[in-house]
């Protein structure tokens, strides 16, 4: 990540194939607040969703699904909250991706005090969100030409079922969280600027599902992420006939 966290990061390399830990030291660590606490656990658990799904694949891994597990977030014994992911399958700049998003949780609610991550020696604590495996096995369209409203229109290759929809629903979902924290910004898309603004509920049709965001503002890497999660969806849960970003 080129923009320095608003706290220091300490890093501890370990050789520990698919382990990423961030230990989130908190300012005042028994003043933590229920809200803050429910916070912190959103933006975890859309960081495992989204990973699950192959979200952080990047060119080169292969997008999911599998791993990614959240395996713990309590309290340990020296105050600090702990998310740990297990069988991380990613680009190795995902770590630098999680240090972006708590970065901007600390700025909106000016908690975390330090952070120190203990991670496999193949993760890199300044990197990007990476870009996607190209090409992906179905056609997407980008229309927007600077647009910072974006429609996303995701035609599916059967009708659209109860589950179909929750899964699409879900990763879309965690994206949308990730990238209102920041997770996907860069240098011409700050922390602090970085916004998805939601403000009409997905549109289910008949084979198609439609996501409508009245103000996108991340990195192109972004919706490339988004692309490699709907890559790591296709074929293994529904099948997508195409993507189109309007």
């Amino acid at each position: 990540m080129t923009v320095a966290p608003p706290f220091p990061v300490r890093l501890t390399q370990v050789v520990a194939p698919g382990l990423m830990e961030a230990h989130v030291h908190f300012v005042a660590p028994h003043a933590v607040t229920p809200e803050t606490m429910q916070a912190l656990a959103g933006l975890a658990s859309a960081f495992a969703v989204f990973g699950h799904w192959g979200g952080f694949a990047g060119s080169r891994v292969k997008p999911g699904p599998g791993g990614f597990t959240l395996t713990s977030l309590v309290p340990a014994a020296d105050g600090s909250w702990p998310l740990r992911f297990t069988d991380v399958h990613a680009d190795p700049g995902v770590l630098g991706v999680l240090l972006k998003a708590l970065s901007r949780f600390s700025l909106d609610l000016s908690t975390i005090e330090a952070v120190h991550c203990v991670a496999d020696e193949a993760f890199d604590a300044q990197g990007n969100a990476p870009s996607s495996l190209a090409p992906p096995p179905f056609p997407v369209e980008d229309w927007r030409e600077g647009n910072r409203s974006m429609v996303l229109e995701i035609e599916l290759a059967e009708p659209t079922t109860p589950e179909s929809r929750r899964l699409v629903s879900e990763v879309w979902a965690a994206w949308a969280t990730l990238g209102q924290l920041g997770a996907f910004s860069a240098d011409d898309t700050g922390l602090a600027s970085a916004q998805v603004l939601v403000t009409e509920p997905p549109l289910s049709l008949e084979g198609e599902m439609r996501f409508f965001h009245e103000r996108l503002r991340m990195s192109r890497a972004g919706t490339q992420c988004l692309v490699n999660a709907l890559h790591g969806l296709h074929g293994r849960a529904v099948h997508i006939e195409g993507v189109v970003l309007a």
